[in-house]
């Protein structure tokens, strides 16, 4: 499902899956979406296992937040349709993401950035441009540096739940 979406969305951008390049494309799309799908699944596993649960009323709201978005149940499931889902399917993700928000958010924490990794920051956007930084270019510079650690951290703990798990790849991508 994850694949068609992302070939939909190249498509809308003019690339011919039946292309030597385009092909060359599906491929890393393939292998890209397993990984992330991989990387998502050893998260959500590690929390259900620590006994993270998605709180009900929770995910109702955000369903109902989702079907708002339409003006009628049809139009949903419409939607849906064309992205092979069900609202069952719906709720199952809504619920999972839930989770993994929630244990991502406990496991990484707050993560700071030290007035001397600012300054080098700023210093670097001074060079780079020849003006400094007003308050709003450091305050982007302090979130994109916010940013990267919270990355940096959630692929550590990527990397350690991968090893800890046993992982097995059964799908054959000749069937899509």
């Amino acid at each position: 499902r994850y694949v068609e979406q992302y070939k939909t969305m190249y498509a809308k951008l003019g690339v011919d899956f039946k292309s030597e390049e385009g092909k060359k494309v599906l491929e890393e799309l393939r292998k890209e979406v397993l990984n992330r799908l991989i990387d998502q699944e050893v998260i959500l596993q590690a929390a259900q296992k620590e006994g993270y649960k998605a709180d009900e009323a929770e995910v109702k709201k955000m369903l109902e937040e989702f079907k708002a978005q339409f003006e009628s149940e049809d139009k949903m499931k419409e939607t849906l349709h064309s992205l092979k889902m069900t609202t069952e399917d719906l709720e199952k993700e809504i619920s999972h993401s839930i989770i993994y928000n929630q244990y991502i958010e406990d496991q990484i924490g707050q993560v700071e950035v030290a007035q001397e990794e600012l300054e080098d920051a700023y210093a670097a956007h001074e060079k780079e441009t020849g003006e400094k930084p007003d308050e709003t270019t450091k305050e982007f510079i302090k979130q994109q540096l916010v940013l990267q650690k919270e990355q940096e951290k959630l692929q550590q703990l990527v990397d350690r739940l991968r090893k800890e798990s046993e992982i097995e790849v059964l799908i054959n991508w000749k069937e899509f």
